[in-house]
C-alpha cells in the first residue's frame, strides 16, 4: 500500500509539472499496486486522476494537430489527432471504471469520479449535477469540499453556478481557508461580470484579491487582477 501511494504521489508531481507521459506511467504503477490490496477508494482516486491527465494530454495533442495542419504537415497532424482520440477513448473507459468503484459511496471520491464523468459526457451533466450537489451537502466541510463546489459550478446554469460558488465560499470562510475563498469569490466576480453587474463583480473580485494576499497565493491573486 505504501508503494502504491508513493507512485501516486510521484504521478501527481509529474502531472503538476506538465510531464503527462511520466504521470500516466506512475499512475499505472500505483493502480496495479493498489488493486492488489483491494483498496477501492484509493484505486478510484488513481483512476480519476488518470482521467484528468488523459484529457489534458488529448487537448495537448489536438492543439499540436492544429498547429501541424496549419504548417502543412498533414501526416504529423493526423498522428497527433489519432493520439488525442485514443486518449479520449481511454479516459471514457476509465471514467466508467471510476464510477463503478465509487457507486453509492457518497464521499469525495465518488464526487471526483462524477465530476470527471461530467467533463467527458456533458449531456449527462444535469442528472449528475444533482448527484454531486446532494453528496456535497451531506459531507463535513473541508478544503476538498470547497474545491469540489467550485469545480461543480462549471457544469451548471447561471443560477446553479452561483449557488455552487456561494456554497464553496461559505465552506472556505467557515474553515478560514483563504485560498479557497479567493478562488470562489473570484469565480463569483467573473460570473457577475459576464452578467454585466459590475458593482457586484468588483465587490467579489476585491474580496478574492484580499483573500489571495492574506493566503500568500500569488497565482490566485494574478487571476483576479483587473
Amino acid at each position: 500500500q505504501v508503494a502504491a501511494i508513493a507512485c501516486g504521489t510521484l504521478a501527481n508531481a509529474y502531472a503538476r509539472s506538465g510531464d503527462l507521459d511520466a504521470a500516466l506511467v506512475n499512475y499505472d504503477k500505483s493502480y496495479a499496486l493498489a488493486s492488489k490490496h483491494h483498496n477501492r477508494e484509493y484505486t478510484a482516486t488513481i483512476v480519476s486522476n488518470q482521467v484528468g491527465v488523459l484529457l489534458d494530454r488529448a487537448a495537448r495533442s489536438e492543439e499540436r494537430s492544429r498547429l501541424a495542419e496549419a504548417e502543412g504537415e498533414e501526416e504529423e497532424s493526423a498522428a497527433q489527432l489519432a493520439r488525442a482520440n485514443k486518449d479520449s477513448q481511454d479516459a471514457t473507459k476509465k471514467v466508467a471504471l471510476a464510477l463503478a468503484l465509487t457507486r453509492n459511496s457518497k464521499g469525495l471520491v465518488e464526487v471526483k469520479a462524477l465530476l470527471k464523468a461530467m467533463a467527458i459526457e456533458p449531456r449527462a451533466s444535469v442528472e449528475r449535477f444533482g448527484q454531486v450537489k446532494e453528496i456535497l451537502q451531506n459531507l463535513p466541510d473541508s478544503g476538498a469540499k470547497a474545491v469540489a463546489w467550485i469545480e461543480l459550478a462549471r457544469f451548471g446554469s447561471d443560477k446553479q453556478q452561483l449557488d455552487a460558488l456561494d456554497s464553496a465560499l461559505a465552506v472556505a470562510k467557515n474553515l478560514g481557508d483563504r485560498r479557497s475563498e479567493s478562488l470562489a469569490a473570484g469565480e463569483i466576480g467573473s460570473l457577475y461580470e459576464r452578467k454585466k453587474n459590475f458593482a457586484l463583480a468588483m465587490k467579489f473580485t476585491q474580496q478574492a484579491q484580499f483573500a489571495a494576499q492574506v493566503a500568500l497565493a500569488p497565482d490566485s491573486l494574478y487571476r483576479w487582477q483587473w
